[in-house]
């Protein structure tokens, strides 16, 4: 596989979580959202059991992904994606009960 991920073109079904992470974090902004469109489901519907609040849910996994593109590069990958995405999610839900 090419290691300039930059601007290599992303086929989502085609690659893993840990190699779309690589092209991200080699500058390819765009592979983030097949990870964000391959992860949506599990982080919302998570949070919607968490809040009871489509909204809410909607809201906290936006910021989740938010949160997880900004942290892409501290991601050691000793867990799965989704586990360390999951953990981020629980971490908003919990803040955001927290601050009311």
């Amino acid at each position: 596989m090419n290691k300039n991920y930059e601007n290599q073109e992303v086929r989502e079904e085609a690659l893993s979580d840990q190699e779309l992470i690589k092209m991200v974090i080699s500058g390819n902004k765009n592979a983030y959202r097949h990870l964000v469109s391959r992860h949506k489901d599990l982080v919302f519907s998570m949070l919607l059991r968490q809040t009871g609040d489509r909204e809410i849910a909607e809201e906290l996994a936006q910021e989740t992904f938010i949160k997880s593109f900004r942290g892409l590069k501290s991601f050691r990958q000793d867990s799965k994606f989704s586990t360390w995405l999951t953990r981020i999610a629980l971490n908003s839900a919990h803040s955001y009960f927290g601050s009311k």
